[in-house]
């Protein structure tokens, strides 16, 4: 639960704003990635590495208990819209006071239940619990210093209370994982890293750690609108090069795309617009 999902958000939809490929035919294929990080960022949707790793490895493999809406308004800023939450108010009685009800019918990748209670543990990660995660904690709670307890009121409804009024909660709200995964592969962080489960659009099928994450479709994602046409996609590592290597490695026989923190790759040459256009007709760009 954290601002950093707010910025992460608001870059993506000026990524998606100023770089959009034009959408041409149906889905399909392998979208590889040459990410600008020096390591992969982590998996356990926590972040280490900023925008970068909120859009690689935080976005598509988890759902956000809120959604950024990047599909419809391009030229508009990006406003929130339901997600694992359906919808959410301030108490009439205390402005402190959120009312959240949860969505249901949603699974997570291996298969269990997306809950009240799954909410309740994901917030727990950063607080002395159990599963508490020393060393990503402190990367959110900064952020969240405003909220002064959560708990579950009934098994639609969580409620949260601020320590002051505080409008954009909603907007910092966390993106959640598998508190079953989390058991499943000995209750520690780097072990759940390397064997994440959320309930995002994509689910991580391997991870070579320093190397490349690889995903694939989640057909059975709980938003038809929004299953990606896309059937695989992976990021690799580039060990931290410059845009020119990038660069380089992107084209057929090679990586279909080199994130840049400047210019887009596809732009500054008529090789890879080319390329771009012959990639667009694989890809459905989703929120």
């Amino acid at each position: 639960m954290l601002r950093r999902d707010l910025l992460a958000g608001v870059a993506a939809a000026a990524t998606a704003t100023a770089t959009a490929l034009p959408a041409m035919a149906v889905g399909g294929g392998t979208l590889r990635v040459a990410m600008i990080a020096a390591d992969l960022p982590s998996a356990h949707r926590i972040q280490n590495n900023g925008v970068e790793g909120y859009r690689f490895l935080g976005y598509p493999p988890y759902d956000g208990l809120v959604n950024w809406d990047l599909r419809y308004h391009s030229d508009k800023p990006a406003d929130i819209t339901p997600g694992l939450f359906t919808a959410w108010r301030i108490d009439e009685t205390n402005p402190l006071r959120w009312i959240f009800m949860v969505r249901k019918s949603v699974k997570f990748h291996n298969g269990t239940d997306f809950n009240a209670d799954a909410v309740i543990w994901n917030l727990q990660r950063i607080s002395q619990s159990p599963h508490y995660d020393a060393t990503a904690a402190p990367n959110v709670k900064a952020s969240v210093s405003m909220v002064g307890n959560y708990e579950k009121l009934t098994d639609s409804t969580i409620v949260m209370t601020t320590k002051y009024p505080f409008n954009f909660l909603p907007y910092l709200l966390t993106r959640i994982l598998s508190p079953a995964q989390f058991d499943k592969v000995g209750k520690t962080w780097a072990a759940f890293g390397k064997q994440p489960a959320g309930s995002g659009a994509f689910k991580i099928t391997r991870i070579v750690p320093g190397q490349y994450i690889e995903m694939v479709r989640n057909d059975a994602y709980w938003d038809p609108t929004r299953i990606p046409k896309l059937e695989k996609t992976g990021g690799q590592s580039d060990g931290g090069s410059d845009h020119a290597h990038r660069r380089s490695q992107v084209g057929p026989g090679g990586l279909d795309r080199g994130a840049s923190t400047g210019v887009h790759p596809v732009t500054e040459s008529r090789r890879f617009r080319r390329h771009a256009l012959a990639l667009s007709a694989h890809l459905s760009m989703t929120a």
